[in-house]
């Protein structure tokens, strides 16, 4: 499986002690030094763009990103999406949960802003879940976590189901 903007690795070592072999991915070389400090048999880290990622389609049993799309401007969360769907059928995709109520909206927009990247307001402005259904992705599973601040989604790359060569 592969972690994609993986960092010092927390997410590719939770999967690495459920047994899973873990490839890591980031741009960062101080972030990957940092988890490779961690020894662990089944991970390896890779500095990588996650726009063009270096493995064959269909490389990964399936791959995950958590809070990384709303680390990056609109353009390239797309580009990074569209790779992970080149390189596994299956995906992972963690992140904040943007609250519906407008005054809960706003208040919890303006204070995760104050630590978060300058994108994060851009992330904010759209739906996670339109995002991916804008890329086709057929959401499998969806759940909240951290009382109702993060949301993970499970999604399968073909659309609505079809098989690869329909």
């Amino acid at each position: 499986m592969e972690d994609v903007c993986t960092g010092t690795g927390t997410q590719a070592f939770a999967f690495a002690k459920r047994g899973y072999e873990v490839v890591g991915i980031d741009l960062s070389e101080e972030m990957l030094r940092v988890a490779k400090k961690n020894k662990y048999e089944n991970v390896w880290f890779v500095v990588a763009d996650a726009t063009k990622m270096p493995f064959e389609p269909d490389y990964f049993d399936f791959a995950c990103i958590s809070f990384g799309l709303h680390d990056m401007p609109h353009e390239v969360r797309h580009q990074v999406l569209d790779e992970m769907r080149r390189v596994s059928e299956k995906i992972i995709v963690v992140d904040y949960h943007i609250p519906k109520n407008r005054l809960r909206r706003w208040l919890y927009v303006s204070f995760t802003s104050l630590y978060e990247s300058k994108y994060y307001r851009n992330f904010a402005k759209r739906n996670l879940e339109e995002l991916l259904r804008e890329h086709d992705f057929r959401i499998v599973k969806e759940a909240y976590g951290l009382v109702d601040l993060l949301r993970y989604f499970c999604v399968s790359v073909n659309p609505l189901g079809k098989a690869k060569n329909e």
